[in-house]
């Protein structure tokens, strides 16, 4: 078993690995499922070295907030500061919306400019029982000798059957060191994540990608 995982507001989340009789590269580390509303954060702890890249793969929504989508704020390491740079593409129905800095993503995807901004999660208070699909993967995340990035790739659609999707990629340029954690924080004017919300943390083996 991998260490337990702990998350603020009661949730938790337990890692396990494969047994040694499968050799697929695509495995497991972590699993979380929101069993009750309130968790203002997801977060995966003691992340291990052993794989080449990570993946994660969620179906996010938020509890209250004013809007219809917001974004998903993302911490390294349990960092939160201005080191995060992004550059993202916001897509609504027909309206497309580009951005190289991440206060300037904040301002669209309702994130934090104080977390790296990325992907999409309806806010429940005006989408009932709609979640966005929020998929963020890192290569060469144990590195000591590389910047940390995160691509990101997202979509949603409301209860009016209007879309949503973005596409980011996401950099940590005051630091060079392996990703350990990785924290998913509750979207500004929000209060946590909703019920069903779950994030599953994947790792994979060098060549694949």
């Amino acid at each position: 078993m991998s260490p337990l995982t702990e998350l603020i507001g009661g949730a938790k989340a337990y890692g396990w690995t494969y047994p040694s009789l499968f050799t697929s590269n695509y495995q497991t580390i972590a699993y979380v499922e929101l069993a009750t509303t309130g968790a203002s954060t997801i977060d995966f702890q003691n992340i291990p070295s052993t794989y080449k890249h990570f993946e994660i793969r969620g179906y996010l929504r938020s509890r209250g907030g004013s809007g219809k989508t917001g974004g998903v704020p993302v911490a390294i390491n349990n960092v939160r500061s201005s080191s995060y740079d992004t550059m993202a593409l916001f897509s609504s129905a027909n309206t497309s919306t580009s951005t190289t800095s991440n206060i300037a993503a904040d301002s669209i995807l309702n994130a934090d400019p104080n977390n790296i901004a990325t992907g999409v999660a309806l806010q429940e208070a005006n989408e009932t029982n709609s979640f966005g699909s929020w998929i963020t993967w890192s290569c060469d995340y144990a590195s000591t000798s590389k910047t940390n990035i995160l691509a990101n790739y997202s979509v949603g659609f409301d209860s009016t059957s209007l879309s949503y999707m973005t596409i980011s990629n996401s950099t940590e340029y005051n630091s060079v060191q392996s990703i350990t954690r990785i924290t998913l924080d509750a979207p500004q004017a929000t209060t946590g994540w909703a019920r069903y919300s779950h994030v599953g943390l994947y790792g994979l083996k060098d060549g694949v990608v």
